[in-house]
Protein backbone atom coordinates (compact mmCIF):
# COMPACT_ATOMS: atom_id res chain seq x y z
CA UNK A 1 0.00 0.00 0.00
CA UNK A 2 2.75 2.18 0.14
CA UNK A 3 2.33 3.33 -3.64
CA UNK A 4 -0.28 5.49 -2.59
CA UNK A 5 1.62 6.96 -0.06
CA UNK A 6 4.58 7.99 -3.25
CA UNK A 7 4.87 11.72 -4.58
CA UNK A 8 3.83 10.83 -8.06
CA UNK A 9 0.46 8.61 -6.95
CA UNK A 10 -0.72 12.09 -4.72
CA UNK A 11 0.32 14.30 -7.61
CA UNK A 12 -1.25 12.65 -9.99
CA UNK A 13 -4.27 12.35 -7.47
CA UNK A 14 -3.99 15.96 -7.52
CA UNK A 15 -4.36 16.59 -11.03
CA UNK A 16 -7.33 14.40 -12.01
CA UNK A 17 -9.47 16.01 -9.28
CA UNK A 18 -7.96 19.73 -10.52
CA UNK A 19 -9.20 18.66 -14.23
CA UNK A 20 -12.47 17.11 -13.06
CA UNK A 21 -13.09 20.60 -11.44
CA UNK A 22 -11.28 23.13 -13.88
CA UNK A 23 -14.48 23.56 -16.00
CA UNK A 24 -16.53 24.24 -13.35
CA UNK A 25 -13.82 27.57 -12.23
CA UNK A 26 -13.39 28.83 -15.57
CA UNK A 27 -17.26 28.83 -16.92
CA UNK A 28 -19.64 29.36 -13.60
CA UNK A 29 -22.66 29.50 -14.14
CA UNK A 30 -25.83 30.47 -12.41
CA UNK A 31 -26.90 26.81 -10.70
CA UNK A 32 -30.64 26.25 -11.19
CA UNK A 33 -31.63 25.51 -7.53
CA UNK A 34 -34.45 26.91 -5.43
CA UNK A 35 -32.06 27.68 -2.79
CA UNK A 36 -29.52 29.68 -4.80
CA UNK A 37 -32.02 32.47 -4.19
CA UNK A 38 -30.82 32.25 -0.70
CA UNK A 39 -27.43 31.23 -0.43
CA UNK A 40 -24.50 31.42 -3.10
CA UNK A 41 -23.96 27.78 -2.08
CA UNK A 42 -24.97 25.13 0.40
CA UNK A 43 -22.23 22.71 0.93
CA UNK A 44 -21.96 19.51 2.39
CA UNK A 45 -19.06 18.77 4.34
CA UNK A 46 -18.26 15.19 6.01
CA UNK A 47 -15.41 11.99 5.74
CA UNK A 48 -15.15 8.45 5.43
CA UNK A 49 -12.42 6.05 5.78
CA UNK A 50 -10.62 4.43 3.32
CA UNK A 51 -9.10 1.00 3.82
CA UNK A 52 -6.04 1.10 1.82
CA UNK A 53 -5.41 -2.67 1.50
CA UNK A 54 -8.21 -5.31 2.24
CA UNK A 55 -4.69 -7.20 3.28
CA UNK A 56 -4.07 -5.82 6.53
CA UNK A 57 -8.01 -6.12 7.84
CA UNK A 58 -6.44 -9.34 9.90
CA UNK A 59 -3.49 -7.72 11.28
CA UNK A 60 -5.82 -4.76 12.42
CA UNK A 61 -8.60 -5.75 13.91
CA UNK A 62 -11.61 -3.53 16.00
CA UNK A 63 -10.34 -0.08 16.75
CA UNK A 64 -7.04 -0.64 15.27
CA UNK A 65 -8.00 -0.84 11.44
CA UNK A 66 -7.87 3.09 12.06
CA UNK A 67 -3.84 2.44 11.54
CA UNK A 68 -4.50 0.67 8.32
CA UNK A 69 -6.90 3.32 6.80
CA UNK A 70 -6.75 6.61 5.85
CA UNK A 71 -9.99 9.37 5.72
CA UNK A 72 -10.80 11.24 3.05
CA UNK A 73 -12.58 14.49 3.96
CA UNK A 74 -15.01 16.25 0.82
CA UNK A 75 -16.89 19.28 0.10
CA UNK A 76 -19.66 18.99 -2.16
CA UNK A 77 -21.69 21.57 -3.41
CA UNK A 78 -25.66 20.74 -3.37
CA UNK A 79 -26.12 22.79 -6.34
CA UNK A 80 -25.09 20.06 -8.82
CA UNK A 81 -22.99 17.56 -6.43
CA UNK A 82 -19.70 19.59 -7.28
CA UNK A 83 -16.97 18.87 -5.87
CA UNK A 84 -15.18 21.74 -4.19
CA UNK A 85 -12.37 20.54 -1.79
CA UNK A 86 -11.11 17.79 -0.75
CA UNK A 87 -7.96 16.04 1.64
CA UNK A 88 -6.92 12.75 3.19
CA UNK A 89 -5.35 12.75 6.37
CA UNK A 90 -5.04 9.48 8.84
CA UNK A 91 -8.12 8.22 9.64
CA UNK A 92 -7.42 8.12 13.29
CA UNK A 93 -7.56 12.25 13.08
CA UNK A 94 -10.63 13.44 14.88
CA UNK A 95 -13.73 15.30 12.61
CA UNK A 96 -13.75 18.33 14.47
CA UNK A 97 -10.40 19.82 13.75
CA UNK A 98 -10.57 19.13 10.36
CA UNK A 99 -12.65 21.84 8.35
CA UNK A 100 -11.36 23.38 5.27
CA UNK A 101 -10.16 27.06 4.87
CA UNK A 102 -13.35 29.24 4.70
CA UNK A 103 -11.59 32.03 2.61
CA UNK A 104 -11.99 29.33 -0.21
CA UNK A 105 -15.69 29.41 -0.88
CA UNK A 106 -18.00 32.68 -1.09
CA UNK A 107 -19.46 34.76 1.54
CA UNK A 108 -22.63 33.37 2.98
CA UNK A 109 -22.55 29.33 1.92
CA UNK A 110 -24.31 27.48 3.77
CA UNK A 111 -22.53 24.29 5.43
CA UNK A 112 -24.38 21.35 6.18
CA UNK A 113 -22.24 18.82 8.63
CA UNK A 114 -22.68 15.88 11.46
CA UNK A 115 -21.94 16.13 14.71
CA UNK A 116 -19.14 14.77 14.50
CA UNK A 117 -17.62 18.06 13.02
CA UNK A 118 -19.87 20.24 15.87
CA UNK A 119 -16.80 22.07 17.74
CA UNK A 120 -17.77 25.13 18.93
CA UNK A 121 -15.14 27.35 18.63
CA UNK A 122 -14.49 26.11 14.66
CA UNK A 123 -18.55 27.17 14.70
CA UNK A 124 -17.30 30.66 15.50
CA UNK A 125 -14.68 30.82 13.20
CA UNK A 126 -17.16 29.75 10.28
CA UNK A 127 -19.74 32.36 11.36
CA UNK A 128 -17.28 35.16 11.76
CA UNK A 129 -16.15 34.46 8.28
CA UNK A 130 -19.76 35.25 6.93
CA UNK A 131 -20.82 32.07 6.67
CA UNK A 132 -24.05 29.68 8.11
CA UNK A 133 -24.13 26.61 9.37
CA UNK A 134 -26.81 24.07 10.15
CA UNK A 135 -25.62 20.94 12.23
CA UNK A 136 -27.31 18.25 14.80
CA UNK A 137 -25.96 19.01 18.40
CA UNK A 138 -24.71 16.32 20.59
CA UNK A 139 -27.20 14.84 22.72
CA UNK A 140 -25.28 15.23 25.90
CA UNK A 141 -24.48 19.05 24.69
CA UNK A 142 -25.82 21.44 27.55
CA UNK A 143 -25.78 25.29 26.43
CA UNK A 144 -27.10 27.67 27.99
CA UNK A 145 -30.75 28.72 27.10
CA UNK A 146 -31.12 32.84 26.81
CA UNK A 147 -34.66 32.74 25.43
CA UNK A 148 -37.43 30.90 23.57
CA UNK A 149 -39.32 31.82 20.26
CA UNK A 150 -41.35 28.25 20.88
CA UNK A 151 -41.52 26.31 23.83
CA UNK A 152 -43.76 25.60 26.48
CA UNK A 153 -44.94 27.81 29.07
CA UNK A 154 -43.47 26.38 31.45
CA UNK A 155 -39.87 27.31 30.01
CA UNK A 156 -40.78 30.70 28.78
CA UNK A 157 -41.93 31.65 32.31
CA UNK A 158 -38.24 29.94 34.02
CA UNK A 159 -36.10 32.11 31.30
CA UNK A 160 -38.83 35.19 31.97
CA UNK A 161 -37.44 34.23 35.92
CA UNK A 162 -34.09 33.99 35.20
CA UNK A 163 -32.61 36.36 32.17
CA UNK A 164 -28.91 35.44 32.55
CA UNK A 165 -30.28 31.77 30.85
CA UNK A 166 -30.79 28.63 32.10
CA UNK A 167 -28.78 25.06 31.19
CA UNK A 168 -30.65 23.29 28.49
CA UNK A 169 -30.96 20.05 30.78
CA UNK A 170 -32.41 21.87 33.68
CA UNK A 171 -35.50 22.71 31.05
CA UNK A 172 -35.08 19.48 28.99
CA UNK A 173 -34.04 16.39 30.18
CA UNK A 174 -31.70 14.19 27.66
CA UNK A 175 -34.12 11.56 27.20
CA UNK A 176 -37.24 12.93 27.70
CA UNK A 177 -39.93 12.67 24.41
CA UNK A 178 -41.21 15.92 22.75
CA UNK A 179 -44.19 16.16 20.62
CA UNK A 180 -43.77 19.69 19.45
CA UNK A 181 -40.95 21.56 18.37
CA UNK A 182 -38.57 23.76 20.35
CA UNK A 183 -36.99 26.73 18.71
CA UNK A 184 -33.98 28.51 21.41
CA UNK A 185 -31.76 30.92 21.74
CA UNK A 186 -28.52 29.55 23.33
CA UNK A 187 -24.87 29.91 24.51
CA UNK A 188 -22.88 27.51 23.35
CA UNK A 189 -19.96 26.75 26.31
CA UNK A 190 -16.97 25.30 24.21
CA UNK A 191 -15.18 22.63 25.50
CA UNK A 192 -12.90 23.03 28.77
CA UNK A 193 -14.61 26.21 29.09
CA UNK A 194 -16.09 27.32 32.37
CA UNK A 195 -20.05 28.63 32.15
CA UNK A 196 -18.66 32.10 33.75
CA UNK A 197 -15.61 32.50 31.38
CA UNK A 198 -15.01 35.74 30.16
CA UNK A 199 -17.95 37.25 27.75
CA UNK A 200 -15.79 37.93 24.29
CA UNK A 201 -15.51 33.96 24.29
CA UNK A 202 -19.07 33.21 24.24
CA UNK A 203 -20.65 31.37 21.29
CA UNK A 204 -24.40 32.58 20.34
CA UNK A 205 -26.37 30.46 18.21
CA UNK A 206 -30.10 29.08 17.36
CA UNK A 207 -31.51 25.88 19.18
CA UNK A 208 -33.93 23.86 17.40
CA UNK A 209 -34.92 20.47 18.93
CA UNK A 210 -37.84 18.93 16.32
CA UNK A 211 -39.65 15.52 17.23
CA UNK A 212 -38.30 12.25 16.03
CA UNK A 213 -39.45 8.91 15.77
CA UNK A 214 -41.81 8.11 19.11
CA UNK A 215 -41.09 11.82 20.45
CA UNK A 216 -37.15 11.39 20.61
CA UNK A 217 -35.30 14.63 20.53
CA UNK A 218 -33.59 15.80 17.01
CA UNK A 219 -31.37 18.56 18.24
CA UNK A 220 -30.08 20.86 15.65
CA UNK A 221 -27.59 24.28 15.44
CA UNK A 222 -27.57 26.70 13.00
CA UNK A 223 -26.89 30.73 12.55
CA UNK A 224 -30.29 30.58 10.14
CA UNK A 225 -32.77 33.51 10.74
CA UNK A 226 -35.75 32.54 12.70
CA UNK A 227 -37.96 34.92 10.91
CA UNK A 228 -37.27 32.78 7.72
CA UNK A 229 -36.76 29.34 8.77
CA UNK A 230 -39.19 27.64 11.26
CA UNK A 231 -38.03 24.17 12.81
CA UNK A 232 -39.93 22.42 9.99
CA UNK A 233 -37.74 23.39 7.37
CA UNK A 234 -34.54 23.36 8.81
CA UNK A 235 -35.10 19.38 9.12
CA UNK A 236 -35.77 19.14 5.21
CA UNK A 237 -33.06 21.75 4.70
CA UNK A 238 -30.66 19.40 6.80
CA UNK A 239 -31.23 16.34 4.48
CA UNK A 240 -29.32 18.02 1.60
CA UNK A 241 -26.12 16.73 3.90
CA UNK A 242 -27.24 13.33 2.43
CA UNK A 243 -25.78 14.11 -1.26
CA UNK A 244 -22.23 13.93 0.42
CA UNK A 245 -22.77 10.18 1.69
CA UNK A 246 -24.10 9.65 -2.21
CA UNK A 247 -20.74 10.81 -3.73
CA UNK A 248 -18.77 8.66 -1.58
Amino acid sequence: HLRFKSEAAVTLFEKAFARAVQPWLDHPCKPNHPLARKFPDVVAWDSTPVQVADALRPFYKGTRHMKAALKLVLAVSVFGLLPLYAVMVPCNTQDMSLFPPWELFRRGTLFLFDKGFASYNRIKELVDSGHHFLCPMRLDGNPVVLRAHRAPSRVRKALRAQPRGIPLRDLLAKNKRIDSSWDLEVRLIPWGQALTSAKHRWIYARLVIVPGLRGTQRPYLTSLRVSEWSPKALRELYRLRWQVELVF
